[in-house]
């Protein structure tokens, strides 16, 4: 059975890109005016989705539940954090889980196993939030990419302008390359 496209794409982050993020520099990273680092990571992550869903445009038809990268943000706080949000799309977009990417690693927002202060930091600090993301999905009913809080479509318009250098990840092969 071929595996699907989430699974490929699950498998790729954690084997080639989310070892080689420097947590510590992409939490600094939200509190600068530029938020280089944090915005080259997101096109990181974004290359790495059309890489492997062969497009950022997901449809139902592409797969049926995705993950993919977005933004959030604290609706109370402000506090701003790279995300991979998992959506299913044969629902118009519900979004079922969030990962933030912070300077404790990836935090999962539903996971009962963090500890204690770990639910109390994603608590404290993020919810509730917006969120957005890098994919276009045209049946997303739940976010409207142009009522999204300035500093979220900020990033989302500007990210592929950045490039993170990661010393630990490796590189794309010359057909991995070509593929993109």
């Amino acid at each position: 059975m071929e595996q699907d496209k989430t699974s490929i794409y699950v498998d790729y982050l954690n084997q080639k890109v989310l070892p080689a993020i420097n947590y510590d520099r992409l939490q600094a990273s939200y509190g600068t005016q530029d938020k280089d680092y944090a915005k080259a990571v997101l096109h990181l992550l974004h290359q790495a989705m059309v890489h492997c869903y062969g497009t950022d445009y997901l449809t139902e038809g592409v797969t049926d539940y995705v993950m993919v990268p977005g933004v959030v943000q604290s609706k109370e706080k402000g506090n701003l954090c790279i995300a991979l949000l998992e959506l299913d799309l044969t629902s118009s977009g519900e979004h079922y889980e969030t990962k933030f990417l912070t300077g404790y690693g990836i935090l999962p927002q539903s996971d009962p196993e963090l500890p204690d202060h770990i639910r109390a930091y994603i608590r404290d600090t993020f919810i509730p939030y917006d969120y957005g993301y890098t994919a276009a999905i045209p049946s997303d009913i739940h976010v409207n990419k142009s009522s999204l809080p300035e500093a979220v479509r900020e990033m989302l318009s500007t990210f592929q302008n950045h490039v993170a250098i990661l010393e630990s990840a490796p590189e794309m092969s010359e057909q991995e390359e070509l593929e993109r």
